[in-house]
């Protein structure tokens, strides 16, 4: 398959984006030095749709609650037929606002936590991206139950995680499951987290993003690192979904194992280089 013949639905919610980078740790202190680091239109959903449109693909999002003006937002970037509402509102477009220590740890600063209602339609595309933030387990265990037979097409963003954080449980078996970790941790703690991962999801593939560093991916009992080969340091909004993008392209190629890694963070890095 030719990666601009498959299809792909993504499922998640909408925010206007910022990132502001702090001097010193989360929680440490009750004021902090910082600095303004851009913002994006996101989700993850939003921008792993947004990517593979660039791309040729055809991609449609599912947004989970979004205002009127969420989804004018997001229907002037991917058109207004490859946008969805699951339940919705009328008022001003959702923000939030990420605040990342040296480490990469972040909190976060909501303007509104969406409350998808409803049901999502039925999905026949190649592939499922699903972002499986914490506020959307209960309503996306119940819903995505459907997807069952076509489950090993499915892509589970868990987002950021530590391997000290207890892992959510999942109604659906995923062709991949992905969750970033932050740079305090080692790549020997990065496969081990990611071996975690794919036994507790049942996932065929797990995958972990690290930043600049590059991603871990657990395929049974194998796992391979890859560097990012890159001398950057700072954080890019959008990176870890740039990679998802990456991995369905790979997938849709026939790509596999070390060959997928390496293709998705090589090609990540090259985009997120024509991002800045």
């Amino acid at each position: 398959m030719k990666h601009n013949d498959c299809s792909v639905e993504c499922i998640g919610s909408f925010a206007d984006v910022s990132l502001w980078e702090i001097d010193n740790p989360i929680g440490s202190s009750s004021s902090n030095l910082g600095k303004w680091r851009g913002s994006v239109l996101g989700n993850d959903a939003v921008i792993v749709a947004r990517e593979l449109h660039n791309c040729g693909v055809n991609a449609k999002c599912h947004l989970l609650d979004p205002t009127d003006s969420d989804l004018v937002a997001v229907s002037s970037v991917l058109g207004p037929d490859a946008v969805v509402a699951v339940g919705g509102r009328a008022g001003e477009v959702t923000r939030s606002l990420c605040i990342e220590d040296e480490v990469s740890r972040r909190s976060w600063i909501f303007s509104r936590v969406p409350a998808p209602s409803g049901t999502l339609a039925k999905m026949d595309s190649d592939f499922v991206y699903v972002d499986y933030y914490p506020e959307f387990i209960e309503f996306l265990n119940q819903h995505l139950q459907h997807l069952e037979s076509t489950a090993r097409r499915v892509i589970v963003n868990l987002s950021a995680l530590s391997p000290s954080r207890e892992i959510p449980s999942l109604t659906i078996r995923p062709l991949i499951v992905q969750a970033s970790v932050p740079r305090d941790v080692s790549v020997s703690e990065a496969i081990k987290f990611a071996t975690q991962l794919r036994e507790i999801t049942a996932a065929q593939k797990a995958l972990v993003t690290m930043g600049p560093r590059g991603a871990v991916l657990a395929i049974g009992t194998e796992s391979w690192h890859c560097d990012m080969s890159s001398s950057e340091n700072k954080t890019i909004l959008g990176a870890g979904a740039v990679f998802s993008s990456e991995v369905i392209i790979g997938i849709s190629k026939g790509l596999d194992q070390l060959e997928l890694l390496e293709s998705s963070v090589r090609s990540t890095a090259l985009r997120l280089k024509s991002l800045k």
